[in-house]
């Protein structure tokens, strides 16, 4: 999602630097009309040479800086803008630049700062609003994020991504209603893109519209036929008002774009996946591919939906592992602290991600051993999808064994009884 999110922010990114010049005019201009025509590397090499002839063309820094930015060069696009701010330290657009840069590079604290610096300097500059209500809504600053999409609409009603951006905060705040009306509002203001369609959808999912929540979705998939996560989001919708036929048909076509396997529910069929020695094994679809790691101190079973030894966050995955010598590798002794220690590192790993949601917690015992499960709803940056993973741990004297079941999170109305039927079947030989 990471390039939709610039390149939507990015048409709200107005710079007003075409009267600059005067002998470079025409190499300008060919510049110019490469990066409105979408040809940004040819316009990244033309700005460079005003550049290299003409380094105190300031503004051709913003230019250029927005050619990286599109093309995902984030580093380089920082390095631009910074470069104009260091000609101007009062460039709004050249704030607003970095701030877009910073934010898809994940620096969202440095990003808040410059949509509020170039806000500070043009007090009605409506991008720099929308781009902040962004962060505060991803930062569950609600209302600070509604006053900034509201701003932005006083300033230009006529903005369709106010709209949107103040929709997705509704929808946030669980109010459903507010968010449909803005989504339409930023319909009828000319936004067309099938995520407005499918995050309108979701609203109506939500309200258990499930009629209207199937419209969007089609509305979504007349725009991108293999938008996965309306096609999913649909099949879900269709299951839950008892269309299982066109539920199975979306599925198929989910298969047919992204190569995995969706057999409807009630004709899979199951097989127990073993390591080599047999000291784990589980039960999953027949379907899947199964691949073995082994060192002197851990074994390794990955098994996956799609035939591929490097697992596919995209696709239903599941991770066993067994590792030996916990004394002597991280200095724990009983149950409890191999226990502690794996939830310690999951914490830790979780600081680093985009979004790390706990929804449930246990400890049990796993045939007499000391167990803990959780199942979250996790992020590993601003791009990566949204997975559910159910995560086991089993600890027995130097021994431990984790499991880590995983699917989009659009799949879980399909993976669910699958892999509850799995986490029981786990067998370890400790």
């Amino acid at each position: 999602m990471q390039n939709k999110y610039i390149s939507l922010l990015i048409l709200l990114f107005i710079l007003n630097v075409n009267n600059l010049f005067s002998q470079y005019d025409n190499l300008y201009q060919e510049a110019n009309t490469a990066f409105l025509s979408n040809n940004f590397e040819k316009a990244e090499n033309l700005f460079s040479e005003i550049i290299k002839s003409k380094p105190d063309f300031k503004d051709v820094f913003i230019k250029r800086g927005m050619c990286y930015l599109l093309t995902n060069q984030l580093e380089l696009a920082e390095n631009d803008f910074t470069q104009a701010l260091n000609y101007n330290p009062k460039n709004v657009d050249a704030y607003n630049g970095r701030g877009l840069a910073y934010e898809n590079m994940g620096n969202s604290k440095k990003a808040l700062e410059d949509f509020s610096e170039a806000i500070k300097f043009n007090s009605k500059f409506t991008e720099a609003y929308i781009n902040r209500g962004h962060i505060y809504n991803k930062n569950s600053e609600y209302e600070k994020s509604i006053y900034d999409f509201g701003t932005a609409i006083q300033l230009d009603p006529k903005n369709p991504a106010a709209y949107f951006g103040r929709a997705k905060v509704y929808y946030n705040m669980k109010f459903f209603d507010k968010s449909i009306n803005d989504f339409n509002t930023a319909i009828g203001k000319g936004l067309n893109n099938p995520e407005v369609y499918y995050e309108k959808g979701n609203c109506y999912f939500r309200k258990k519209d499930l009629k209207n929540a199937i419209k969007d979705y089609t509305e979504a998939l007349k725009i991108n036929p293999k938008y996965i996560d309306a096609l999913n989001n649909r099949a879900i919708s269709y299951d839950k008002s008892g269309n299982t036929k066109r539920a199975e048909e979306d599925r198929m076509r989910i298969s047919d774009i992204t190569g995995v396997k969706f057999v409807p529910k009630n004709q899979l069929k199951y097989k127990t996946y073993n390591t080599k020695n047999g000291e784990m094994s589980i039960t999953l679809p027949d379907n899947w591919y199964a691949f073995e790691e082994s060192t002197k101190d851990e074994i390794k079973l990955s098994i996956s939906m799609k035939n591929e030894k490097l697992l596919n966050p995209g696709v239903p995955n599941v991770i066993m592992s067994m590792s030996r010598g916990m004394k002597k590798k991280y200095n724990v002794y009983t149950d409890n602290e191999i226990l502690g220690f794996w939830k310690g590192s999951m914490s830790k790993n979780a600081e680093d991600y985009e979004r790390y949601d706990i929804l449930t917690q246990k400890s049990y015992r796993h045939n007499n051993k000391l167990a803990q499960s959780q199942e979250t709803i996790l992020q590993f940056n601003k791009s990566a999808i949204n997975l559910y993973s159910y995560e086991i741990g089993i600890a027995d004297t130097d021994k431990f064994f984790y499991a880590y079941l995983q699917c989009p999170d659009t799949q879980i109305e399909y993976m669910k009884d699958i892999f509850e039927k799995a986490s029981k079947s786990i067998y370890i030989k400790f």
